[in-house]
């Protein structure tokens, strides 16, 4: 998970978003998302979709990233 945290940081800095303190923090953050999604994506009851989920999931990325 490091290297896809590292990678979303590089990202951040290339296209100039956020102050350099908050980059690898929010790498952490979606990355922390993705993973507890994936983690629990059968046996959670969501309450949603498996396309809503991952609409949700999508316009969090937004959000945190963009």
């Amino acid at each position: 998970m490091g290297e896809a945290i590292s990678d979303i940081e590089d990202g951040l800095t290339t296209a100039g978003r956020f102050e350099p303190h908050q980059r690898h923090f929010r790498g952490v953050l979606a990355m922390a998302q993705l993973d507890f999604v994936a983690q629990n994506w059968n046996r959670a009851d969501w309450k949603l979709t498996h396309d809503q989920v991952l609409d949700e999931l999508s316009a969090g990325w937004v959000q945190l990233l963009t």
